[in-house]
């Protein structure tokens, strides 16, 4: 029995000298450090997708749109202003600017998406972070008063206003007429058939008809600027009003309009013949 004891312990010894050479080399090993977050470099846009939160900044006026204006970090680095996406929590935003005589300062919350080389911002929480009075001479409510706290707000809300404005509302005298009364906000439509209109200078969503056969058909609903609009937008460009979609998405409400962020799509095949050039 006794050389098992010697073979038992001297194992024992040599596991424990093997435990406390591996707890040495932890011991000096050095704590890994967090990769930094990544920013975009000047002229680089966030990748669509990418969430930010608690994001410092100011809401601005531009032509037909808010611009978020982000405040800079404590290293001076600031993420380039974007377009706020239209959505009940927007509107709350601006509601809590008209009840204040200052400045609004938010720390929001939000998904960003790509379209047309910009960046939309679809806020998801705010908070409001701070006030500071307003002076008369430099409100940042405009182009001039960007420029006054950030020069990349102000060339962003000029080059909304040299755009073409969207023509004058033509109307859809059709099935998802806007007439039709608003989608409550938080709406997913799945799997819905119908055709993407241009409407001035916007593009909708106009269903064939409900969920079921029987019942009403959604409003028509302005798609949102994304990727997938890019995308959509190329079927209409390439087929016209007659190219039909499946489409799914999530439903919005902004000032008693109803708007679609596409968040997939199938294009249906012309089963009528008509030929179409190749994109």
């Amino acid at each position: 029995m006794r050389p098992l004891h010697r073979q038992l312990r001297t194992g024992l010894i040599a596991l424990l000298a093997a435990c406390g050479s591996t707890l040495a080399q932890d011991a000096e090993r050095p704590s890994p450090v967090a990769a930094p977050e990544w920013k975009p470099g000047p002229g680089q846009l966030l990748r669509e997708g990418s969430f930010l939160r608690n994001r410092r900044g100011r809401l601005v006026r531009g032509e037909g749109a808010w611009v978020y204006v982000f405040d800079a970090d404590a290293e001076g680095n600031a993420e380039p202003p974007m377009v706020m996406l239209p959505c009940r929590r927007l509107r709350e935003m601006q509601q809590s600017m008209e009840l204040q005589s200052k400045t609004v300062t938010f720390q929001t919350t939000g998904q960003v998406f790509v379209y047309d080389g910009r960046n939309y911002l679809l806020p998801t929480y705010f908070g409001v972070a701070a006030t500071e009075q307003v002076e008369p001479a430099a409100s940042e409510t405009t182009a001039a008063g960007a420029d006054s706290r950030d020069p990349k707000a102000g060339d962003l809300l000029r080059e909304m206003s040299a755009r073409p404005r969207p023509m004058a509302r033509t109307g859809i005298a059709e099935s998802g007429s806007e007439a039709s009364a608003p989608m409550r906000e938080g709406i997913t439509i799945v799997s819905r058939r119908g055709r993407v209109v241009r409407d001035g200078g916007e593009l909708r969503f106009v269903t064939d008809s409900g969920p079921e056969i029987t019942d009403r058909p959604e409003p028509a609903m302005v798609l949102m600027p994304c990727m997938n609009l890019g995308m959509l937008e190329n079927v209409a460009n390439r087929r016209g009003e007659r190219a039909a979609v499946v489409m799914s998405g999530r439903v919005f409400a902004y000032e008693g309009r109803n708007y679609l962020l596409p968040t997939f799509f199938v294009e249906e095949i012309d089963r009528e013949g008509n030929l179409t050039a190749a994109p």
